[in-house]
């Protein structure tokens, strides 16, 4: 009986899960919501409704449902959670919180390229680049997650900073990984053509 009820509870999940990744927000809202009601201790219900309030643009609720996600979870779980909440954070201009919910992040889980991603960009974001430099090229170290992203993110910064081949060396290291990333081949077809009026 059990094992009946967690794999109902599984399919609930992912009814809503999905219906979030197809857009069908209030699908998503409702589901979710209905989850968390029958669900209250189960963090993963509690995460979701906190990325839909996100994408619902209402923060708040969002913020609320991150915390209780991080009441009822496993310590394994927090880093991805304060994630979560960082780039909430992050996304309401709140730059220095985003930045120390990041580096709590890390300090649980310091061998996850991704939220080294994140603070790089958060740094970025608050005029700090060489720290952000670090940041990704910690992430480029590390080897796991999306290395493509680093590579674009330091691009980005070497080519604000005025190095151009190296911008360039950077954006073809993360085409490398994924050919078909669209603000990669712009920025990559940026460098080239000002490399060709440099020469």
């Amino acid at each position: 009986m059990a094992n009946k009820a967690f794999t109902l509870a599984k399919e609930e999940w992912e009814d809503a899960r999905q219906a979030l990744n197809s857009g069908e927000l209030q699908v998503a809202l409702r589901l979710a919501e209905q989850f968390t009601q029958q669900y209250p201790r189960v963090c993963s219900g509690w995460t979701l409704l906190g990325r839909i309030h996100r994408r619902l643009n209402q923060p708040d609720e969002a913020l609320d449902s991150f915390r209780r996600s991080l009441d009822f979870a496993s310590p394994k779980r927090h880093p991805m959670i304060l994630a979560n909440i960082g780039t909430l954070l992050r996304d309401l201009g709140a730059l220095g919180d985003a930045e120390s919910t990041y580096r709590e992040a890390i300090h649980l889980l310091p061998d996850e390229a991704g939220l080294h991603i994140l603070l790089g960009g958060t740094l970025a974001r608050q005029g700090r680049y060489d720290e952000a430099k670090a940041a990704h090229r910690k992430a480029v170290d590390l080897g796991n997650g999306d290395t493509d992203e680093a590579y674009l993110n330091l691009a980005y910064i070497l080519r604000r900073e005025g190095h151009n081949q190296l911008a360039l060396e950077m954006v073809e290291k993360a085409l490398e990984i994924d050919p078909a990333h669209g603000p990669t081949t712009d920025l990559h077809r940026e460098l080239l053509a000002l490399s060709e009026l440099n020469q």
